[in-house]
């Protein structure tokens, strides 16, 4: 999914700053650090991704991805889809969750920031923005 986060940017370049799961709503805010020194300024550029009915967040260290098959089928940008999810596979055949419920198809979305890697199972596409000083 391409974005704002794509923009002269790659994935490392993004640090979060915090990330809060409540009633089923998921909000990340991602900071771009000076690379050079590794650190988030007040003049650093912050963008916000919002995911709504989130089904399943699984947060790992990003040096991970390096270490299993979820990169499989993923979509080159900071937030992306996965077009193959070993991760909803996995949650059709060892729970209920998707028993219990006749929405939507599930999708595997990822966010890829320079020290962690979310990944979030929901029906609906993110939203992301940048957030804006007073």
């Amino acid at each position: 999914m391409e974005s704002v986060l794509d923009s002269n940017r790659y994935y490392y370049y993004w640090l979060p700053v915090e990330a809060v799961l409540k009633d089923r709503q998921l909000r990340i805010v991602l900071a771009d650090q000076n690379f050079h020194r590794m650190e988030i300024t007040n003049r650093s550029r912050r963008v916000i991704v919002q995911f709504d009915d989130v089904i399943c967040l699984h947060v790992f260290d990003e040096y991970s991805r390096l270490d299993n098959d979820v990169e499989e089928e993923r979509e080159p940008h900071v937030v992306a889809l996965h077009k193959k999810s070993v991760l909803i596979a996995w949650l059709k055949e060892s729970t209920y969750l998707f028993h219990l419920s006749t929405k939507d198809a599930p999708l595997h979305y990822s966010v890829l920031t320079a020290n962690e890697y979310y990944h979030v199972i929901t029906r609906i596409e993110p939203s992301i923005s940048e957030e804006h000083s007073l």
